[in-house]
């Protein structure tokens, strides 16, 4: 298309498109030289997408997820909490964004590659649902969506491990 940013739609359902949404994720991870940076409501990773989130960390990489510090579904906030240790125990940094609740779902991978798009990280949205993300292959315009969320960052509270290893 004309402009100057290069953009891909990416569609996804339980169709001819399944998984497509996932596994492009995984492999922009996989391929992720600096930085990682993840913001969803609804936040349940796949086993997949667990292992290459610990991987990126445990290969250097800098690994950030922004979650809302309340969820509007009270049992996904349970949910997502579950399995946040084995994220942290690996140094996945993680997130709590105040309110009011934020209905984002924005995806980064180092300073040249931004995902936008309608799929939450979790089976409903990546198996069930009919989603669509766009990929921008710009590096003006992911900066500007890191610079977003480095102020998001520095108004959230960092989620500790033993925080979640203390649960009840």
């Amino acid at each position: 298309a004309p402009g100057r940013k290069r953009c891909r739609v990416i569609t996804d359902g339980p169709n001819e498109d399944l998984d497509r949404i996932a596994l492009v994720m995984q492999g922009a991870i996989a391929d992720a030289k600096r930085s990682v940076w993840l913001m969803t409501p609804y936040f349940l990773p796949s086993r997949e997408q667990v292992a290459l989130l610990q991987t990126a960390a445990i290969r250097g990489i800098e690994v950030n997820v922004i979650l809302p510090a309340k969820n509007n579904l009270i049992y996904m906030h349970w949910a997502t909490r579950n399995s946040l240790l084995e994220l942290l125990q690996w140094g996945v940094r993680v997130y709590y964004q105040p309110g009011p609740f934020v209905h984002t779902k924005l995806f980064l991978i180092d300073d040249d590659y931004c995902q936008i798009g309608t799929a939450n990280v979790d089976p409903r949205s990546l198996r069930l649902n009919f989603e669509l993300a766009v990929e921008i292959f710009d590096s003006s315009f992911a900066r500007s969506m890191i610079e977003h969320m480095e102020v998001i960052r520095a108004r959230s509270r960092a989620v500790g491990y033993r925080e979640i290893a203390d649960r009840s």
